[in-house]
Parts: structure tokens; sequence; C-alpha cells
């Protein structure tokens, strides 16, 4: 019935991807990502105490709690890893937030399609909008009733449909909660959890208020250590700053990284190397 009514109300795009998202959504962890709405925190309460401020070169904050840090760089010099009693975390190389990926792209291809005066287009379509933009409007999507979605413009409909579908496909991520978050300094976006209970790991995408410079961290709790990683996460992201307004070559990068007195790790591959040549 409903099906019959979407073919001869809205045409067989709307019959087709509401099919598609039914697929989709067949799957429970997929359903449940999808059904996650992002809350905004606000970071101008957060007390900072009894904390180590730590310097990767590119960017700086805080790691609370923590009576040292080990900080190593890894993945040919790009990657900065650290570690403390409090917190382990991993910042990804920075990058510049307007350079879009082939995902994004077809994601703002679509944004172009939207009816003149929506509101996703207005903010999205404008030409200073970056990658965070519109990985926040992903996470705000959310399913609609198949008896409106039948009534919805066809273009409006399509674009629902790639968000829920991408936002669905995030199952390794903010399975827990989501938040936006924004400091004078930094707006950006937490995806805590790898499954619906756990409350130990976030994934953090960072971008300075310029829309100059963004950066991808990694968080989790020490093994042992209980709590919730929102809590140790909130400082870091209250104190974080870029201290460079643009930085995306990797030599730049590696070389920004190096000057902050941050070692290279050596890999479990080059550790078995230096057993063979000693062995030898």
């Amino acid at each position: 019935m409903l099906l019959t009514l979407g073919i001869s109300c809205g045409g067989w795009h709307v019959a087709a991807q509401w099919w598609m998202l039914r697929k989709v959504f067949q799957h429970p962890e997929a359903r449940h990502r999808a059904s996650i709405i992002p809350t905004e925190i606000d970071l101008s309460s957060v007390q900072v105490a009894q904390c180590v401020t730590c310097s990767v070169g590119y960017a700086e904050f805080v790691i609370p709690f923590a009576g040292s840090v080990t900080l190593k760089s890894s993945g040919s010099g790009l990657v900065v890893l650290g570690e403390s009693e409090s917190l382990c975390f991993a910042l990804l190389p920075p990058h510049d937030p307007s350079a879009l990926n082939m995902t994004a792209d077809s994601f703002k291809k679509e944004v172009c399609k939207l009816p003149p005066g929506h509101s996703l287009r207005e903010q999205l379509a404008k030409p200073g909008a970056t990658f965070l933009d519109l990985d926040i409007a992903m996470e705000r999507a959310l399913p609609s009733p198949y008896w409106k979605a039948a009534f919805q413009d066809r273009s409006c409909f399509t674009f629902n449909t790639i968000q829920l579908a991408l936002k669905a496909s995030c199952t390794g991520e903010g399975m827990s909660r989501v938040h936006t978050f924004h400091t004078p300094e930094i707006r950006g976006l937490i995806r805590i959890g790898k499954s619906a209970g756990d409350s130990r790991n976030a994934h953090v995408s960072i971008e300075n208020r310029l829309g100059t410079q963004s950066v991808g961290m990694y968080f989790s709790l020490p093994s042992g250590r209980e709590g919730s990683i929102r809590d140790v996460l909130l400082p870091v992201l209250a104190t974080f700053r870029f201290t460079v307004e643009h930085l995306d070559a990797n030599d730049k990068i590696k070389e920004s990284i190096m000057k902050a007195g941050i070692k290279p790790r050596i890999e479990e591959h080059e550790i078995k190397n230096v057993q063979q040549g000693q062995s030898g």
C-alpha cells in the first residue's frame, strides 16, 4: 500500500530510494546509528586543572590528570601518538578542510540541486563550506515517515536519502553519542563509541574558525582505567588551538612535528628487522 502510494504520489524515485533505505536499515547497527541525534556541548564551563600541556608543532592542547605524556610520531612521521595514565590519542595529519574527497564532492553536488531558499542549500553550497559542514549536516539527518517522504520534493528526498545512507554506514564511530562543539579557536564534531554501549573510544574532527586548517583525532581510555572518554576529552578540546594557520604539505607537517621534539616510534616491522639484524 505504502509502495503504491509512493509510486503514484512521489514517483519511482521515492519508492526506489525508500526501498534502498529499508535494505540499509535491516541491519540493527545501521538503524541505530541513523537514529542518533547530535547535541551541542558547551565547553566554556569546562574546568582545566592538574594538566600537562602538549605541543605537536602545529597545534597545542592540555591533557588532564596526567603526570607525564609520551609523544611519538608514526606513519612516516606524519601521525602523532600520545599516551598518558588518563588518555591515549592519535592525531592524523592536518589537512585543508575545503579539499573535498569524492564522496563529499558528490554530496555537495546534491546540495546544489536543493530548491532555492532551502536552509541546507544556503548553508552548504556557499564557497566557504567545508567537509565539517557536510559532516554535521549528515549527522543531523533523521529518517522521515514514508507518508511524509512520498510528498517531499524529489531533490530534498534524494539528498536526505544520501545523508542517511552515509550516516548509517558510520557504524564504527558515534555508536553511543555524537556532539558538536565550538570554542573561540576551533569548532568540531565528536563521535563517541565503536558500539552502542562503548564510552571508552571517540573520534573527533577539529577545524579552526577561519576554515583553513583541520585535523582528525582518535581518543581512547587506557586499559584498566574506568570512566567515560567524554570527561577526559572535553578539557583537551576546550584548550586545543592550532599554532599555524595553514599546513598540509607532508614535508612541512613532518618538519613541524620534529621541531616540537617528537621522535619517530619504531614500527613493529622495523623492530623485527633490527632483531633479525642482531641475530644475524
